[in-house]
């Protein structure tokens, strides 16, 4: 298991007096932890959760009519299985949440007003499978989804929260690579199927071909 703790902290102080309406703190904080299973010497479970919070505060808050300060905070858990079924062949998964959201916030009072949060949700299915000597080629799928909602404020303190953004995205994919003592080349093409709620599906074909030539 690995953990990771970050801290950034950043006093801005305008010199001119004319200027100081804009002095702020930024404060972020990171935690990451991440773990690695082997249930079996064929197979891999990584987990990984990171929290993420960043807010920044103006000194002199109280002398506005409106709220300047803002804060932006995120949640992400991923999973990531890999698994040998056999000498040539490779399994792969991976999953990813993402939650964030970002409002107006009082620092003094640790009160916040939400203005906006979205959902991302990421997944992939492949398979390598090794042909020849440096020869790779992995069949697999994608699938992404995002919604996002936005937040209006009421008297006596209230909000109420309505769906602006849909966007989904999924379709196959393929990837060869092939390496040797002088060349490596990477080929993936995929066909993605895009979808929002304004829009109607979409079909979007791309092919991306690298190559580098060791002279």
């Amino acid at each position: 298991m690995d953990v990771s703790l970050n801290f950034f902290l950043h006093h801005m102080v305008y010199i001119f007096g004319e200027k100081s309406a804009n002095n702020n703190w930024t404060r972020i904080i990171r935690l990451y932890p991440k773990l690695t299973w082997y249930p079996t010497p064929n197979w891999q479970i990584q987990q990984s959760a990171e929290v993420l919070a960043n807010y920044i505060d103006y000194d002199f808050e109280s002398l506005f009519t409106t709220v300047r300060s803002y804060l932006y905070r995120k949640l992400m858990i991923s999973e990531n299985i890999r698994g040998h079924l056999s000498r040539r062949t490779t399994i792969r998964f991976f999953y990813k949440l993402e939650l964030d959201e970002n409002g107006k916030f009082l620092w003094d009072k640790w009160l916040e007003q939400k203005v906006a949060d979205r959902q991302n949700h990421t997944a992939s299915l492949g398979f390598d499978y090794q042909f020849l000597k440096g020869l790779i080629v992995s069949p697999g799928f994608t699938w992404f989804s995002r919604k996002s909602y936005q937040y209006t404020p009421h008297p006596l303190m209230t909000t109420s929260r309505a769906l602006n953004l849909t966007f989904e995205s999924y379709g196959p994919v393929l990837t060869v690579k092939y390496s040797s003592d002088r060349m490596q080349l990477n080929l993936t093409a995929n066909t993605l199927a895009t979808k929002t709620r304004n829009q109607e599906k979409q079909i979007l074909h791309r092919i991306n071909l690298q190559m580098n030539w060791n002279i």
